[in-house]
């Protein structure tokens, strides 16, 4: 069997790396434990940008939408375009 030098260019090597790196990520990592979960959905469109959950369990979300978000037992109505 002949190898060509062809098949480790650079860019075949950051795509092994890159695979090396994601396999050995998900053998090594564990199954995460739920701290909390809160549905979302609403009439628009909702985009969240970060999510964080506090040491006392507060749930922090940003992000914007448009018509009305409901978050749990809470509902927004958009001011106009996207809030």
């Amino acid at each position: 069997m002949k190898i060509s030098r062809d098949c480790f260019s650079r860019s075949n090597l950051k795509w092994a790396l890159l695979l090396f790196c994601l396999t050995t990520t998900a053998a090594v990592a564990g199954t995460p434990s739920w701290v909390a979960a809160t549905s979302s959905g609403g009439t628009g469109t909702a985009f969240s940008w970060a999510v964080k959950v506090s040491p006392d369990s507060h749930q922090y979300v940003t992000g914007s939408f448009s018509g009305s978000a409901t978050f749990g037992s809470t509902t927004l109505t958009s001011a106009g375009g996207l809030d």
